[in-house]
């Protein structure tokens, strides 16, 4: 009998067994190398506090409130408002019809429960928030934040409405509301940016269009600009923010670092060749506690710089930060600059119209514009007047000419223009050099192919005036889905 088969057979088991097992023990040690470099790391530090359940659970916590509103805001009203905001705000695409003005007065009626429980909510202190629930990862909190945004153009919609119908008070204290709001907001740069600026950014319009109209006299707009600078002062810090940011980036960075393929996919991280090849690369040995090492130490740099003014902290390429061979962080830690001016320009806004209530005050009061900033403080309009924020604690520029002013920042270009508004204001950059002016009557969020020139001359400069220039409008339309992970603000 041939008996030469079975040991090359048993021969080529063993191998397998030994291969198998050498391959087991380089992944334990794999894995337990990661996750003992995770733990090692030292982190940059952190004021930012925990979440706090009691906290949350309070009465006096103002997200219980915007909890109750979102559960009392019926999902068909609140599509059919943020339909109608968008196309007010973006005109109506080719094809589509404006929402009836009839549907839009049924569906603010069906909200006005949520309203007031809105309204509720901003009667508490800012420094009480605190978020739903322990944040944990973007895909488990972006349902609350879109509708958090869902809830606050509904809001914002009735706040209009009121306006027109000539009840003027009641829009302005909606609108007051949902800056509380978005102040709380908070808990990195994406959600402050995506949720918080953006709820804040859409009340800044609404109240700077009511500013200069009949109906609000002197105390409408002392509180006004009481509001705004209250807003300023219990509003997070840049570095508050990016800490929050830090925080919540990284624990989305360990929950990448453990994803597969499809998961990768589904959260469009790509390195370049798709998600298997991000995938191949987080598997080679070492790649993946280097990554986690380098983001630290990109961190501590950009926590740094976010303490710095803006003209400073806007000199961090934070692409340098890490190696060219760290492909994760070289699309995660994107560009700063413009997430700093995000922050930056929210704060502009808030000063910008304060200062405009403020003024406003003063001439119902006095007949006239006031010399000089300086003289709404010594009537107690407002505490002080506020810094530029675009400067390294320069003031606004003002000037009064005859029966009107000229009141502006002058942007992140960081150059003075002497007041040439670029409309919208969120164009400006170095080859569309301009201005951030507040006038009543110039709509600085206005796209520039619906602003009519004549009109702008006839204006509340006329012929003459500061110069307003145009560009192309925004690509895309507001809202949308958004991205990223964070909480309502807690100290």
């Amino acid at each position: 009998m041939d008996q030469s088969h079975p040991r090359p057979r048993r021969t080529a088991m063993w191998i397998l067994i030994i291969l198998g097992s050498l391959l087991l023990l380089a992944v334990i040690g794999f894995i337990y190398s990661f996750g003992f470099e995770v733990g090692s790391i030292k982190k940059p530090v952190s004021s930012t506090p925990a979440w706090d359940e009691a906290k949350y659970r309070s009465p006096k916590n103002p997200y219980r409130h915007y909890e109750a509103a979102m559960r009392l805001l019926p999902k068909y009203d609140a599509d059919i408002l943020s339909k109608y905001y968008q196309q007010k705000v973006t005109g109506v695409p080719e094809g589509e019809q404006l929402v009836p003005q009839r549907e839009v007065e049924i569906s603010l009626a069906n909200i006005a429960p949520a309203i007031d429980e809105v309204m509720a909510g901003a009667k508490c202190s800012v420094n009480d928030f605190q978020f739903v629930q322990k944040p944990a990862s973007f895909k488990t909190l972006f349902p609350e934040f879109s509708n958090l945004r869902s809830l606050a153009r509904a809001v914002l919609v009735d706040a209009n409405y009121k306006m027109d119908q000539g009840k003027p008070r009641q829009g302005l204290e909606e609108s007051l509301a949902l800056v509380d709001m978005g102040n709380g907001t908070s808990g990195g740069i994406a959600i402050a940016s995506l949720v918080g600026y953006a709820i804040k950014n859409m009340a800044y319009n609404t109240i700077h269009k009511a500013i200069g109209k009949p109906g609000l006299g002197v105390e409408d707009y002392r509180k006004i600009a009481k509001r705004l600078e209250k807003a300023d002062a219990e509003r997070l810090t840049l570095r508050e923010v990016m800490e929050g940011e830090y925080l919540f980036s990284r624990g989305s960075l360990l929950e990448i670092l453990q994803m597969g393929p499809k998961e990768l996919e589904q959260m469009g991280l790509d390195i370049g060749g798709g998600p298997n090849v991000t995938f191949a690369y987080l598997s080679i040995p070492g790649n993946k506690k280097r990554t986690v090492g380098n983001f630290d130490q990109a961190w501590s740099v950009i926590l740094e710089y976010a303490e710095k003014p803006y003209p400073t902290a806007v000199t961090l390429d934070a692409s340098q930060l890490v190696p060219s061979t760290d492909l994760i962080n070289r699309v995660l830690i994107s560009d700063w600059n413009g997430l700093f001016r995000k922050n930056v320009e929210d704060l502009a806004l808030n000063r910008g119209i304060m200062l405009m209530a403020a003024l406003e005050a003063f001439r119902l009061e006095k007949g006239q514009y006031p010399n000089a900033l300086s003289a709404l403080a010594a009537g107690g309009y407002i505490s002080k007047p506020p810094d530029d924020p675009f400067t390294d604690n320069k003031p606004f520029r003002y000037i009064k000419k005859g029966s009107k002013y000229l009141l502006y920042s002058i942007g992140p270009d960081l150059s003075d223009e002497g007041g040439s508004a670029v409309i919208p204001y969120s164009k400006i950059d170095a080859a569309n050099r301009g201005d951030i002016v507040f006038s009543p009557g110039l709509n600085i969020w206005q796209k520039p192919q619906t602003i009519s020139q004549s009109a702008l001359q006839a204006g509340p400069w006329g012929r003459g005036g500061p110069g307003t220039r145009g560009s192309a409008p925004r690509g895309g339309r507001m809202g949308g889905r958004m991205g990223g992970g964070g909480r309502m603000r807690g100290r």
